[in-house]
């Protein structure tokens, strides 16, 4: 039940004084008001995007609810055949759908990308490169082309030629996250580790948590015999990856160097363990689905990756229906791979089918329980059918599984200030969001639920912080010099 709250007596900052009631009835609608205007411009986005618009703006009919995709079942495609049936089958499609993508989107560099992704996964280096070439032609400053013609040249065994390609990736985007690390491992296997070194560290400072650069500069550093500095990032890249098999079996080696019998002791019995798991899952799937069964469950997520390269052109130019098609069959293709179920969740939010996105992004909670992003689509897409109590729900659970995720506070807080209950809370949601990030949008929802538990200067501060992150935001800016010149 929801508890009712009295009316504050006489506060000089209260918006419910029995005089101010009309202005604070005037106050609630101009903050609803500016919410629809704020959302209808997308100001929240989750995968890529998530269109919302006022519940209240669009009706739905049962029609609409009963559309064909409910009817869709998710059979996998090809399961009656034997296994090596089922990869050839699967193989032929996807070149017949790359093949087709490519006649359609002929010097389109998307297309020429996807096309050389497309060839790469299956080892056809040269004909990958071909196709990667010719898009540089097009757009020399494409940054992915050069991280995969890197990756390639890593693969081949080209060290020097990877870094010369990183190093164009570099010049696009001096900030980009994993060229640094891949030049440094480049480095490591050439032998030049004081390089490799700089090139690691510059890949830290970008994002502090990678993976992996710990581990290459605990080489780095045990090759320069700096056994205490192996050590450190050692334990660094264990905090990062605590399931990294490699980095305990380096510990146990440069513990024995330093006459550290104890933690090589501890490292060991952790490399035994993982180990001891890792045979474990291996024999797993080999009772499971075994080795063939599992080339043909990487084939799918092949395919179903070059379906959705193929539906992302077709939706640039505007082709939704056969966009939807190829979801639909990527689907059918991996009916566990929840990438489908979200772009199409997309799409069909985008065009205004609500109810059958919804059930996209329900699919996906099922698929992936843990993903916080699913609940999140899910709370959004019900607030605008009006299903509150459903949203309510969804962004709680999105709290649950994600809770230093600010989202989840954020979006469960402005369901409450928009169907007006539950404001207290909303105000203690918000403030626990602008706590884990700081954001305009986060103090600009603080500053509406200040504002509605009768907290002017709250209401005042967090609306200055939200116009100072967001200098251009002129609905902020009209809600501040709002609350400024309202008359208590």
């Amino acid at each position: 039940m929801v508890k009712t709250h009295k009316k504050p007596q006489r506060k000089r900052n209260g918006l419910q004084h029995p005089k101010n009631k009309r202005k604070s009835s005037t106050s609630s609608v101009k903050w609803v008001l500016v919410f629809i205007v704020i959302l209808c411009s997308g100001l929240a986005a989750y995968w890529g995007f998530l269109h919302l618009q006022d519940s209240g703006e669009t009706a739905y009919t049962k029609e609409r609810e009963n559309a064909s995709s409910e009817a869709f079942e998710y059979t996998t495609a090809y399961s009656e055949l034997a296994v090596e049936e089922q990869a050839a089958a699967l193989k032929k499609e996807e070149m017949e759908v790359a093949e087709t993508t490519m006649r359609i989107f002929a010097d389109n560099v998307d297309a020429l990308e996807m096309t050389g992704d497309f060839h790469s996964r299956y080892g056809r280096r040269a004909e990958a490169v071909k196709f990667w070439q010719r898009c540089l032609e097009i757009n020399p400053d494409k940054q992915s082309v050069y991280r995969s013609l890197g990756w390639t040249a890593m693969d081949m065994g080209d060290y020097e030629k990877a870094i010369e390609e990183y190093r164009k990736a570099l010049e696009i985007n001096p900030q980009a996250k994993g060229i640094h690390r891949e030049i440094g491992r480049a480095l490591v296997e050439l032998g030049q580790f004081d390089e490799a070194i700089e090139e690691l560290e510059k890949e830290l400072r970008v994002s502090p948590n990678a993976g992996m650069v710990n581990f290459l500069l605990g080489q780095a550093y045990f090759k320069l015999k700096d056994y205490n500095k192996a050590r450190e990032h050692y334990e660094a890249e264990i905090k990062v990856n605590p399931d990294y098999e490699n980095a305990y079996y380096n510990l146990i080696r440069i513990y024995t160097v330093l006459k550290e019998t104890e933690k090589a002791k501890e490292a060991q019995l952790s490399f035994e363990d993982l180990r001891e798991q890792s045979s474990k899952n291996e024999r797993v799937q080999r009772m499971g689905i075994g080795l063939p069964g599992r080339d043909v469950s990487a084939i799918r997520d092949s395919v179903v990756r070059t379906y959705l390269d193929a539906e992302k052109l077709h939706r640039a130019k505007g082709d939704m229906k056969k966009a939807e098609s190829l979801l639909k069959r990527a689907i059918l293709i991996d009916p566990n791979n929840s990438k489908s179920f979200e772009r199409l969740g997309s799409l069909y939010t985008m065009t205004e089918r609500f109810p059958e996105a919804l059930r996209q992004f329900e699919r996906i909670s099922k698929i992936e329980p843990s993903n916080h992003l699913s609940y999140m689509n899910i709370g959004s897409i019900s607030t605008v059918l009006q299903r509150f109590d459903a949203a309510e729900r969804a962004f709680k659970k999105a709290i649950e599984v994600a809770p230093d995720e600010s989202k989840g506070y954020l979006e469960l807080a402005r369901l409450y200030l928009t169907t007006k209950k539950k404001h207290a809370e909303a105000r203690r949601l918000a403030y626990k969001a602008v706590s884990l990030e700081t954001s305009g949008k986060g103090f600009f929802i603080f500053g509406w639920a200040c504002d509605v538990t009768g907290d002017r200067n709250g209401a005042i501060k967090a609306m200055e912080q939200a116009i100072r992150l967001e200098p251009k935001n002129a609905k902020y800016r009209q809600i501040y010099e709002g609350i400024k010149n309202r008359n208590y």
